[in-house]
């Protein structure tokens, strides 16, 4: 492994990302140095916030913490949220979502 100085005493600590061709998009990081912060440094994501009280059935799975895949059966099935659909346009009113949710049906 080789340290780059930065000078006076300090190193880098930037990461390169390569992509490995025999495994398609993965992306791998090779770090150019390894810092102890760098150890067991754990990502975590904001929750989605929705600005607009108009879901789509992706975003009103999440808000429901459902799978797309069930919102869709449900609308098979008749069951599930209210929601409304202009052509093949799907979309799920929030107000809809909670009122689902304080009925105890999910």
């Amino acid at each position: 492994m080789s340290v780059a100085r930065t000078g006076a005493g300090q190193f880098s600590t930037e990461r390169r990302w390569h992509i490995n061709p025999l495994q398609g998009d993965n992306l791998r990081s090779s770090p150019s140095t390894r810092t102890p912060a760098d150890e067991g440094v754990t990502t975590v994501t904001e929750p989605t916030t929705f600005s607009s009280p108009w879901l789509t059935p992706a975003d009103a799975a999440a808000y429901l913490r459902v799978s797309n895949g069930t919102l869709a059966n449900w609308r098979s099935r008749g069951e599930g949220p209210r929601y409304r659909a202009v052509g093949r346009v799907v979309r799920y009113h929030r107000d809809d979502l909670d009122a689902f949710m304080v009925e105890g049906a999910a």
